[in-house]
């Protein structure tokens, strides 16, 4: 399955020896029924702290109810640092927002950030992403 939503167009065109020719053009959507798309900072610094915005969308025809999960992890280790969760409620063909507080450890130069999206009915959607952290200016 795609990490994005996307619309891929296909064309086609063919000529025969005695020079006729024709041609397709075709769109195909590649979609999963719920994704997420977390938004994070190009840059921390070790100590930090930020809000950190994540986009749930919802790809289908009818509503639905989200339940997500925020967690901050230490890739190393894999120790889960921090976690959130709220249950999101998205329109048939929307998107909804939903945050959290990113402190920067000072102890760690990288951090891990997921994001998991499920329903009771469609497959969960997930979203890791590594964040290097800065030392602060001296």
């Amino acid at each position: 399955m795609p990490d994005a939503n996307a619309t891929w167009a296909l064309q086609a065109i063919a000529f025969t020896n005695d020079m006729r020719c024709s041609s397709l053009s075709a769109s195909v959507v590649a979609a999963k029924p719920v994704m997420v798309k977390p938004n994070l900072p190009r840059f921390l610094r070790r100590g930090d702290s930020a809000t950190v915005l994540s986009s749930v969308m919802n790809a289908t025809d009818s509503a639905v109810t989200a339940d997500v999960a925020i967690e901050i992890f230490d890739p190393m280790s894999g120790r889960v640092i921090s976690s959130s969760s709220c249950a999101v409620e998205l329109a048939a063909g929307s998107t909804s927002e939903v945050g959290c507080t990113l402190d920067a450890p000072a102890d760690l130069t990288m951090i891990g950030f997921r994001v998991k999206a499920s329903t009771h009915s469609l497959p969960t959607a997930s979203r890791p992403s590594c964040l290097c952290l800065k030392p602060p200016p001296r």
